[in-house]
């Protein structure tokens, strides 16, 4: 961590010269325990709410921001201190906008620096994967427009990516929360985390208050009895009954389906790579703000599927092996059985990590890498209605 302490450059201003000490210990500690992303979100609250409630001009941080950067790539770090230069340079424009247009008084930050430095993600015992701790409060994907009030999304993690996606592209929060941030109606939001696939599960009380629940992708059955999986099939249908809202990813998808009294079982064989997803009439009634095309393109990644809907629920979306590749139940529930958070790279290590651990054959893995060469480019193109989707129903 001593080689990514923030070195204050000598011109930079005194009263950012005061304040670089937390700056320094919260990039140092968070990147150091490989979770740029967020450590990046940290900063990026931190550095806001500095500058809203000191009046200080944020053009006054740049001399900081770009030492940061040479540090993380003096330490090796360069794809991280890109990263990190693009999303700094984008709240100084963001910042200084608002200042410039005269703005009296800034909203006040949601929650302190303090409070976002309390519970990083940290590694697991194994050392494979860094996650959440339980309950994480993890701020907001976006510093959006502001709200009367906030809205409260809880993220119930079921599973960990393997290393090499780790390392690229963060946790399954952290991926979400890019995806997610992209949306202009994000606004002022709370965002909260527990590792369910660990067992450190909310109680129905604990996720009464949220405005909507994502359930996350993950490796296991929604169809076991391992007591985790019982207990969050539990908190769908308890969350279910409460009207809450709630949109599911992959394995988030199936248990969601299972939990609700449809039927999860085994795929004819892996879902793997990019498909093509083609939407039904009903998802342009569930979903008539999103100007839907005949077909999508989508990464999947899953051994399991829906095989049939729980009662009221919707077909909105089929593929050529997977029937109900995505479902409504009314305007509370979506699930998606692809997953929009993924890109072409983190599907690419996937498949490499089941290579590696015999869960997937030479040829399956060929099957799954080709797909890109067809779809590859569609994907890109598509995520951002994949986004919107997702961004929609959580934000409704």
């Amino acid at each position: 961590y001593t080689s990514l302490t923030l070195l204050v450059p000598s011109q930079t201003p005194e009263p950012i010269r005061k304040h670089s000490g937390q700056v320094s210990a919260l990039i140092a500690c968070l990147t150091g325990a490989c979770c740029a992303q967020t450590a990046l979100n940290t900063h990026l609250v931190y550095l806001s709410n500095f500058c809203c409630n000191s009046g200080t001009s944020p053009w006054l941080w740049q001399p900081l921001f770009a030492h940061q950067a040479l540090l993380l790539i003096q330490s090796g770090n360069e794809r991280r201190a890109k990263t990190s230069s693009a999303l700094l340079v984008a709240t100084i424009l963001v910042e200084a906008s608002r200042i410039g247009a005269g703005a009296a008084a800034m909203e006040p930050p949601a929650a302190s620096a303090a409070k976002h430095q309390a519970d990083p993600e940290i590694a697991d015992s194994s050392g494979a994967s860094p996650t959440s701790r339980p309950g994480t409060d993890i701020g907001s994907p976006a510093r959006g427009g502001k709200k009367e009030q906030s809205r409260r999304i809880a993220v119930l993690v079921c599973g960990v990516p393997p290393p090499a996606v780790l390392e690229d592209v963060g946790t399954y929060v952290d991926q979400f929360a890019a995806l997610l941030q992209r949306d202009e109606h994000a606004g002022d939001e709370e965002w909260r985390s527990w590792d369910v696939y660990k067992g450190e599960l909310p109680t129905a009380d604990e996720l009464a208050p949220f405005d909507a629940i994502l359930f996350t992708g993950g490796a296991g059955d929604a169809f076991s009895d391992e007591p985790w999986v019982v207990q969050a099939r539990e908190l769908v249908r308890s969350a279910h009954a409460r009207k809450q809202r709630m949109l599911g990813v992959c394995f988030g998808h199936q248990l969601i389906a299972q939990a609700l009294g449809g039927r999860v079982d085994r795929a004819p064989a892996w879902g793997s790579g990019a498909t093509t997803i083609t939407f039904d009439e009903e998802a342009r009634e569930v979903l008539p703000n999103m100007q839907l095309p005949p077909t999508a393109a989508i990464h999947v990644s899953h051994r399991d599927q829906v095989h049939e809907l729980p009662e009221g629920a919707k077909v909105l979306a089929s593929a050529e092996q997977c029937p109900i590749a995505m479902f409504s139940i009314g305007d509370q529930v979506l699930c998606i059985q692809g997953h929009p958070e993924f890109n072409e790279r983190t599907v690419r290590s996937i498949v490499d990590a089941k290579l590696q651990r015999n869960m997937m054959t030479a040829q399956e893995a060929e099957v799954s890498n080709k797909s890109y060469q067809q779809l590859g480019d569609q994907c890109q193109q598509d995520y951002a209605l994949l986004q919107g989707i997702c961004a929609q129903h959580l934000r409704k």
